[in-house]
């Protein structure tokens, strides 16, 4: 992992955090993890879909925080790609890191549907006249919700 650390900082893709920074980044990183939480609790049974996105970053804020104490590096580009590396390097729990990508890969599913208006037009005509399908959606969100706050517990614990 150091090589990558080393290609990531040569690319300037992450940076050192100076400790002048250090503070700010931490306490940015766990209010933003903190609030999505409560955020993605709030929203999970109305808002399904909103559920997954926001338990997400949760999850990448997290992870974003853990980086940045214990191996004092700020992400610069591809936040969501290198932050995954940056984890794998970092935790050698491989469980970890596949519930990340995962997260990520829902996310991005998500975000697709959004940038397609067409699909998303379809998708949403069909998802506010069909209880199953909503039924389905608060299933799905609270299932990743589950996997968020196992994510964050062993993250936590990681932090110490």
């Amino acid at each position: 992992m150091v090589s990558s650390i080393e290609t990531l900082l040569r690319e300037r893709a992450v940076a050192r955090l100076t400790d002048f920074e250090l503070d700010r980044f931490l306490n940015t990183y766990e209010k933003g993890y903190q609030d999505n939480l409560k955020c993605m609790d709030f929203v999970l049974d109305k808002f399904p879909r909103w559920g997954i996105v926001i338990g997400y970053f949760a999850m990448h804020d997290i992870s974003k925080l853990l980086i940045a104490k214990k191996q004092m590096l700020k992400v610069n580009t591809n936040a969501h790609k290198n932050t995954i590396e940056l984890l794998r390097g970092l935790v050698q729990d491989r469980s970890l890191t596949k519930l990340l990508e995962e997260g990520y890969e829902d996310f991005k599913s998500l975000a697709d549907e959004l940038t397609d208006a067409k699909r998303e037009r379809v998708r949403a005509q069909y998802y506010k006249g069909t209880p199953v399908l909503g039924e389905q959606w608060k299933a799905d969100a609270h299932s990743f919700a589950k996997n968020v706050k196992d994510f964050v517990t062993r993250i936590e614990e990681l932090l110490g």
